[in-house]
């Protein structure tokens, strides 16, 4: 946001937001990462024998990431050059093959983004929750869940109400960052998480102080 207010530095910000360019490419990245992540943990607490509603959760939370990854590169369209299958080119307004581009999806990805950051605001109300704590948000992702619902709140607010040219521009074109912001603060998440959902992971093993054993009195 700092480049962009100058002039000298302004093209270079730019681009970088553009489609298929670093920001984008870097969120596809964490977000397949962040997947990755998240099914290994999955597993893992599978065979901890974790409780069904937090492997669910988190199953359903890793699948989401993927999908929204390949998205992000039109299912590998913008990577590889393959054309639109008759149905994307037909129903999707772009003509690409993804699915936030169909119908009234087209345009309103600011929906999904506020909702992911109020959805993360209410997951931390659940650090006071003995039963669903292990699936609360870190406090250490708030700032992350904080400039995510504050910016894609204010372009969600531009789609109904005027804002100023220079506001209504600018978080338009930050939608990008936030993405970025969405798939960094998912891939802490998961990684924190893992710690508190696979209690028989290695990390923790690890970290572990035994226990001193009683000494035998005969000893």
């Amino acid at each position: 946001m700092i480049l962009g207010t100058y002039q000298c530095t302004r093209p270079a910000v730019l681009w970088t937001l553009r489609e298929n360019r670093p920001v984008e490419l870097l969120t596809f990245i964490i977000l397949v990462i962040s997947s990755v992540r998240g099914f290994i943990v999955v597993r893992q607490m599978k065979t901890d024998g974790e409780s069904r509603y937090s492997i669910t959760f988190i199953w359903i939370f890793s699948f989401l990431l993927f999908l929204i990854a390949m998205e992000e590169v039109a299912w590998g369209q913008w990577l590889f050059g393959f054309e639109s299958p008759d149905f994307f080119q037909r129903f999707n307004k772009q003509g690409e093959t993804t699915l936030h581009n169909i119908g009234f999806l087209q345009g309103h990805s600011e929906f999904f983004r506020f909702a992911f950051g109020v959805s993360g605001i209410i997951g931390m109300t659940f650090l006071a929750s003995p039963k669903f704590r292990k699936l609360a948000v870190p406090l250490l992702v708030l700032p992350y869940i904080l400039i995510i619902t504050v910016l894609s709140g204010i372009d969600l607010y531009g789609d109904f109400f005027i804002l100023p040219e220079l506001v209504d521009r600018g978080t338009a074109r930050l939608s990008e960052v936030v993405e970025l912001l969405i798939a960094t603060s998912a891939f802490l998440y998961l990684s924190l998480k893992s710690r508190s959902l696979v209690p028989g992971s290695k990390l923790e093993r690890s970290t572990t102080v035994p226990k001193p054993q009683p000494l035998n009195s005969s000893e």
